[in-house]
């Protein structure tokens, strides 16, 4: 029996789709023509003064009939059955994982427009038909709208409680099928990454009006096109060629090249007619700068869901993720995007370069990003055993053999810039890191090889590549494998995909037999039953476990006397000192310290 249930609370759900509207009135604060009758919707489809259009959102709730009559709360009862999600799932050091989704199944109904239509009273006619049908007609631009899922409990004074609040986008708004059903389906933010107009870096009409002879440091544009030469932008490519060019130095159609084959590419020749295609390079640049751009420049996404200040004196999440572990990790100084592509492969590569994960959080609704596939340890993790919060038979542990590499091969310093990024040969540089106990006979007795193509690295960052390589190879052949289990609703609401806890079952134990303590870092959780049961799998990574193979752990704090008299979680994330090399009392060795 659920935590839920012992208490008689009811688990409850709803959905809540925000279409644009208009805050005018019409004929009234805008300036469409008086016409009683005819009038517009408040949407922008049927906007009859467009350039007055004032944008506001406005909510539909959507619930089932089992719970009815929540205090505060009026919604259509059309949801047929629980919202099918797909969770988010995160891979540590390999950059953008799986994206969250969910989709709504609604049942038509008819309605007379009561509350939706502001000019029901002045219609010439009316229409019961269904509601779904009319709300889409009206509101086709629907792409991208919020979609919220609301759960909770009823308490016995018939309010919500324990509100969990996701969200979503809206990708699709299908219907109505043979059973008279529509489906929303809607994506996480980091969707907007995919869409056909995150380009990076968006891209304008620009030709050669003349040719470009090679070495020629004047090129002329096709009349008009100097006005769209982006401000901000100084390199650009023509043909096979990379070109650095100062917007300064454009006169009307007439471009003075301030450099010619700009990173290693070819000085040729360009015929009339040739398109030149804007080049973005994030050159010199922090690579959180670098993401942080991206995210809120090519793919619009608003700055209120990224935890970012960029401010020391006031840091929010992403700014401590920088400090603790990619303070020094800038891009190299000539490695550019050399062709327009897709947002998201952009994204990725600069995740998996930089051992960075990105996901988002639906519950927190943040972009989420951690540097590291390790805590600091001060996040104080929820604890969980077998007794008091796994349910039964829910545990299972495997290994995760298809990444475990002993040796990862970087190619670095592209050659030409203007080139294939995803070819070895088009490189300088090769930092080649074995784990040569991991190939022995007493170990795995195999050779398996990562190679990494390094297309934002080059010898101004060429620094980072022995610690990227020492990162990725740690993480994957310290005895990692992924466990899974479930939790009711008391523990899910404090533990979510990226966060970490404190495991101990007697599934796991050392080599004495004795179960301890893992620190498992959650990468997906499911929802099996509504509000009440969940699905959490996470990785248990020695690189995770200062028992076995060291980590970062602090120095303890000064209100901590001792050892035994410490909590679990202080044992775990701090470091004391044990009589020589003797293990403590519960049978764990020392810890050591190492460069």
């Amino acid at each position: 029996m659920t935590d839920a249930a012992k208490i008689g609370r009811k688990p409850f759900f709803y959905a809540e789709l925000q279409l644009n509207s208009c805050s005018l009135e019409y004929a009234v604060t805008c300036n469409a023509p008086i016409n009683p009758g005819l009038e517009c919707f408040n949407t922008y489809a049927t906007c009859k003064d467009k350039d007055s259009y004032t944008k506001v959102l406005k909510s539909y709730l959507f619930g089932t009939n089992k719970v009815k009559n929540v205090t505060g709360i009026d919604m259509f009862p059309v949801l047929s059955g629980y919202p099918t999600i797909t969770p988010v799932k995160l891979e540590p050091l390999n950059g953008v994982g799986q994206r969250g989704a969910v989709s709504i199944t609604l049942k038509e109904f008819q309605h007379n427009d009561a509350g939706i239509d502001p000019y029901k009273d002045t219609r010439l006619f009316t229409s019961d038909n269904g509601f779904f049908a009319k709300l889409r007609r009206r509101n086709p631009f629907y792409n991208n709208a919020p979609l919220k899922l609301i759960s909770g409990y009823i308490d016995d004074s018939n309010a919500l409680i324990d509100v969990i609040e996701r969200l979503y986008f809206v990708t699709a708004f299908d219907g109505a099928n043979k059973n008279g059903e529509y489906t929303i389906t809607a994506k996480d933010i980091l969707k907007f990454t995919q869409d056909k107009r995150a380009i990076v870096p968006e891209q304008k009409s620009i030709m050669l009006g003349a040719p470009l002879a090679a070495g020629a440091m004047t090129m002329t544009l096709r009349a008009g096109d100097g006005v769209k030469w982006p401000v901000e932008n100084t390199i650009c490519r023509i043909d096979d060629e990379l070109l650095y060019v100062d917007p300064a130095f454009i006169t009307g159609d007439s471009i003075t090249i301030s450099a010619r084959g700009w990173s290693n590419s070819i000085d040729e020749e360009h015929d009339t007619g040739a398109p030149l295609s804007q080049i973005e390079t994030y050159g010199n640049r922090n690579v959180i700068d670098a993401i942080y751009q991206l995210l809120t420049n090519e793919c619009r996404i608003n700055p209120i869901y990224i935890p970012y200040n960029n401010n020391p004196a006031d840091p929010d999440e992403w700014d401590t993720e920088k400090a603790n572990w990619l303070i020094d990790s800038n891009i190299g100084d000539e490695q550019p995007v050399n062709e327009p592509r897709q947002a998201d492969k952009v994204l990725s590569e600069l995740c998996r370069q930089f051992s960075i994960s990105l996901w988002w959080n639906e519950r927190e609704q943040k972009i989420k990003l951690s540097g590291s596939a390790i805590s600091l340890g001060n996040e104080e993790p929820l604890d969980l055993n077998d007794q008091a919060n796994i349910l039964i038979d829910s545990f299972d542990i495997r290994e995760d053999i298809n990444n475990r590499f002993s040796q990862v091969w970087i190619y670095y310093d592209q050659l030409n810039g203007a080139t294939d990024i995803s070819k070895k040969e088009n490189y300088r540089n090769l930092e080649v890191y074995i784990n040569p106990d991991a190939e022995s006979e007493h170990a795995y007795d195999e050779v398996n090889i990562k190679e990494v193509y390094g297309n934002w690295l080059d010898d101004s960052n060429a620094l980072l590549v022995p610690d990227i390589a020492r990162k990725i190879i740690s993480k994957d052949l310290m005895q990692e494998y992924f466990v899974s289990f479930e939790l009711d609703a008391k523990d899910a609401a404090n533990l979510w995909t990226g966060q970490y806890c404190l495991l101990k079952t007697d599934s796991v134990v050392n080599e004495f037999g004795k179960s301890y303590i893992q620190k498992v870092h959650i990468t997906q959780v499911q929802e099996l039953e509504a509000g009440s049961r969940f699905k959490y799998t996470g990785l248990s990574n020695a690189y995770l476990d200062p028992d076995i193979y060291g980590g970062f752990i602090f120095i303890a704090r000064d209100d901590l006397i001792d050892y035994d008299s410490s909590s679990e979680a202080d044992k775990n994330t701090n470091f004391f000192l044990s009589d020589g090399d003797q293990p403590f009392s519960d049978a764990r060795p020392p810890y050591i310290i190492t460069e």
